[in-house]
């Protein structure tokens, strides 16, 4: 899908890892046990104070603006969880306690939270370090760098959401080794570096898209085939593209081998309008008709740009349209059993790119057979409504 992004500010830095001036060195211990964000184990909640500290022992306080938020495995816990807007640090590093603190440590920004670094983000600082950073629809900025593996071990995954990095990017530095798992959502980037001092890089394009700023075609073709850049689904290949108007690098995964299906999102609606502010659920109808019997499809592979379904249902509820790439129809039952799959619409939203009101977006479904064969179907969205004060995505 195309993005309609703005391009992301350049920092101007004056070496690799900045060197920012933080008031304090805020530590992650975990194991709080007052709630504060609904939903959100208290004792993995970044928000609650309890999980912090700034001078031995805790409570707190929270990272602020200035702070330096120091996400280490301290007694077995497994990490914060961000469940709500308004998390920051002036810098975040996840797994940096060297042999004293070594094991696995993860962040996670869930769907409707975000986490902005006013300076970087760094997964696994020290050789026996192993750090992971999880965005499960939420927003992730990085105003200045990203380090995936800095002498250690690193992984970015991206299920659903948008991770904005504002200068560079890089997998696997000084040594380290680095994995990004994308999933779904967005990964916009800078600038990129992959591997500048031995490790091992390497990055899945399982769903979703990296959207790179200016024109970086060929070398991004030469990762994908070397091997670093691949994609793990059957039937796919990684496809880079190059987009003069938005002047982007697009690298996405694309199937090759797949089964074309009819979709209609919001069946029996023409156009298909999705008010970005409803809590509910965004119907999608697989048409069934004489070559595709609905019911051999299995219903766990199914994603919609990389968001799994919340339940289903065996119904005759549309016609397929007929024409273009955003063709709709209002007719419904056509005799044919279509399988009917609803998905939160908040992480719908959450996948998708910057938009505006009115704007129409192409919206893709991908799933398989019950003996493999890959299926994928395209239908389109118009944006009814924004969110209020949605964020900027790349700023």
């Amino acid at each position: 899908m195309r993005c309609k992004k703005k391009k992301l500010c350049v920092f101007l830095l004056v070496c690799a890892v900045a060197t920012n001036v933080w008031a304090a060195d805020v530590m992650w211990f975990g194991g709080g046990t007052t709630v504060v964000t609904p939903g959100v184990p208290p004792g993995r909640d970044w928000f609650n104070a309890e999980n912090w500290n700034a001078d031995p022992p805790p409570p707190g306080p929270v990272p602020g603006w200035t702070d330096k938020a120091k996400v280490d495995f301290v007694w077995n816990n497994p990490g914060p969880i961000i469940g709500a807007p308004g998390a920051i640090a002036n810098e975040v590093f996840i797994a940096e306690g060297g042999p004293s603190l070594p094991g696995y440590q993860e962040l996670i920004v869930q769907s409707g939270a975000d986490l902005t670094s006013n300076g970087q983000i760094l997964l696994g600082y020290y050789n026996v370090d192993d750090g992971g950073l999880v965005c499960d629809g939420g927003t992730i900025n990085a105003n200045q760098h990203l380090f995936v593996g800095f002498m250690g071990d690193g992984t970015v995954t991206v299920n659903s959401g948008t991770i904005n990095i504002g200068n560079m990017f890089g997998i696997a530095w000084a040594g380290g080794n680095g994995h990004v798992q994308l999933n779904g959502g967005i990964l916009h980037t800078e600038q990129w570096n992959f591997t500048n001092s031995g490790g091992t890089a390497s990055m899945d394009v399982a769903g979703g898209e990296w959207i790179q700023e200016h024109f970086w075609l060929p070398q991004i073709k030469a990762l994908v085939n070397a091997g670093t850049i691949y994609t793990s689904l059957p039937g796919h290949t990684v496809e880079v593209t190059w987009d003069p108007v938005l002047e982007q690098t697009h690298v996405k995964a694309v199937c090759t081998a797949c089964i074309e299906v009819a979709i209609d999102i919001k069946p029996t609606s023409c156009p298909n309008p999705l008010n970005v502010n409803n809590k509910g659920v965004l119907s999608v109808a697989i048409v069934g008709s004489e070559e595709l019997d609905v019911t051999t499809i299995d219903v766990a592979s199914i994603r919609l740009e990389g968001v799994a379904p919340v339940n289903n249902e065996l119904e005759d509820v549309t016609t397929p349209a007929v024409g273009g790439e955003c063709a709709c129809t209002e007719d419904g039952p056509d005799g044919f059993t279509d399988l009917t799959v609803r998905f939160p619409t908040q992480e719908v939203v959450d996948a998708l790119c910057e938009f505006s009101s009115g704007e129409t977006l192409v919206l893709t479904l991908t799933g398989e057979l019950s003996d493999g064969t890959n299926i994928e179907g395209t239908d389109c969205i118009r944006i009814k409504k924004l969110r209020a004060k949605r964020p900027k995505k790349g700023r």
